[in-house]
Parts: structure tokens; C-alpha cells; sequence
């Protein structure tokens, strides 16, 4: 079976960290995976996550098996944390998942049970998994304009424009603050214009929101998910700790759906 594989095409994230490894020079940064770096270049443990192991460590009676939906005192925090004082708490449901990359995959699969023909509209660019997790779930791909190259800002016109195209069998994948990789973020206003197109033409929201907290604060970062969670039926929502307590090697994230009621979700 397996002499039957390809090599897989490299990623191109990780490979610019082998590469970063093996340089012999010392005047060298590693700007290729997004994670926080003190002024020694260290990835520091944080004082609460620390204090919280310790914490588990002394008060933890059991390693048995919590559920399919994983850690529930996990997965009500951190629907608080996105979605309180929100329509859509009360019709959302919230299952634990390897980071936001397992969010990301486990929503797709979703997908294509719901509706094999979904086809997943993505910026361009975007996050490197999006495409890639996407098709292998089997849903198609199509790109909405993004980023304005001159401006260094989003060219919304450009992305209304062309998600005016988005209809039923339609997702539109947004990023919820810290648009990875370009940094240019969605202003309130346009916020409020995609999502009335959302009402209008029926598309479903899904909010990648992997750096909450990054951007303007945590309140601020989640303003795009919670209006959309006061004003459509149907939203999907992947998140993660990994940027936010620090939780790289963790792989700690939430795979959220907001529903038209509780009971579906």
C-alpha cells in the first residue's frame, strides 16, 4: 500500500523553519510560525497556565475518558469567552478539538454531511490550511478577493463585490481579527455589510478566529463573530488558545456552531 504514496509537497511554513534550524548564521529570526517571542527569543510559559498546571496536577482524581465533546468546563468558557450577551449563546453548541486546525477540519466534515455540494469561498490569501483542509474534507474552493496590495489594506469593495456571487450552498470563510498572513483586518462597518448579504443572500458565516485578544483586545477581536451570532440563523466558528494563554504544543481549540435553536445545535 504505502509504496503506492508521492511525497507530500512540503509546507511552506515548516519548511522556512528547517531552514531557519540548519542556518549557521547567528543574525537570524525565524518569522515563519506565528508564535510569541519574548525579547530572548523565548516562547514563555505564562504565569496563569502555570499556576492552572499545578492546579490540575494536585486536585486531578482521574484520567479517564470526559466525553466525546471533550472538556465541558473547557468548552462553556470558551463560549463565554466568544459569545455571551449574544443571540446565538443559547443556540450554540461547542465541542473540543485539537487547536484551531482540528476546528477547521472537524467543521468541513460537518459540511460535506450536511451538504456534500458546499462550496467553501476563502480570502485570497488566507491561512495555509484553509484550501488544503477544506478539499480533503471534499468541499470546493473559491477565492474572494482580500487584500490590497497598495493600500496594505482590505479591499472591500473588491470582496463585497464578489461575494455578492455567495449564495445558499455557499460558506464564507471570514477571519475574526489578525487576518493571517497579510494583518489587514475587517472594519465594523464592513462587518455589518456582510452581514446583511449573509440575511439576504443565505450564505453561511464561518469565523476562523485563531488570535482573539491580538488585535484591538479580547472584547474588541470578537466583534465581527458576535454580531453575526445577533443576526443569522446558521454560524460556525473555529478558535483556538494556542496565541492566547500560549498553548502552542497544547493544540487547544473549540469547534463552535450556532444554530436556529438550541435543540439542532
Amino acid at each position: 500500500m504505502f509504496d503506492l504514496l508521492t511525497p507530500a509537497q512540503q509546507d511552506p511554513i515548516l519548511s522556512l523553519t528547517i531552514a531557519f534550524r540548519e542556518d549557521p548564521r547567528e543574525q537570524k529570526i525565524d518569522l515563519g510560525i506565528g508564535v510569541y517571542r519574548d525579547n530572548n527569543g523565548q516562547t514563555p510559559i505564562m504565569q496563569a497556565v502555570r499556576k492552572a498546571q499545578q492546579q490540575l496536577a494536585e486536585t486531578q482524581e482521574s484520567k479517564s475518558y470526559v466525553g466525546l465533546a471533550g472538556s465541558e468546563p473547557f468548552n462553556q468558557a470558551i463560549t463565554d469567552l466568544l459569545l455571551k450577551g449574544t443571540d446565538g449563546y443559547s443556540r450554540s453548541a461547542t465541542v473540543q478539538t485539537p487547536g484551531a486546525s482540528g476546528a477547521l477540519r472537524m467543521l468541513a466534515d460537518l459540511m460535506h454531511v450536511a451538504k456534500p455540494q458546499t462550496t467553501v469561498w476563502i480570502s485570497d490569501p488566507s491561512y495555509v490550511n484553509h484550501k488544503p483542509v477544506m478539499e480533503a474534507a471534499g468541499l470546493k474552493v473559491r477565492f474572494y478577493p482580500y487584500f490590497d496590495r497598495q493600500t496594505k489594506t482590505v479591499n472591500i469593495d473588491a470582496m463585497l463585490k464578489t461575494l455578492s456571487e455567495a449564495g445558499q450552498d455557499d460558506v464564507v470563510l471570514l477571519h475574526g481579527c489578525c487576518h493571517n498572513p497579510t494583518g489587514a483586518d475587517i472594519r465594523p462597518e464592513h462587518w455589518q455589510a456582510i452581514t446583511e448579504m449573509a440575511q439576504k443572500q443565505g450564505f453561511t458565516p464561518f469565523v476562523d478566529i485563531a488570535y482573539q485578544g491580538f488585535g484591538d483586545g479580547i472584547e474588541e477581536d470578537a466583534y465581527g463573530v458576535r454580531l453575526l451570532a445577533d443576526n443569522v440563523e446558521e454560524l460556525m466558528i473555529s478558535t483556538s488558545c494556542s496565541k492566547n494563554f500560549g498553548l502552542y504544543r497544547e493544540r487547544t481549540g473549540a469547534a463552535i456552531v450556532v444554530s436556529k435553536n438550541r435543540e439542532t445545535a
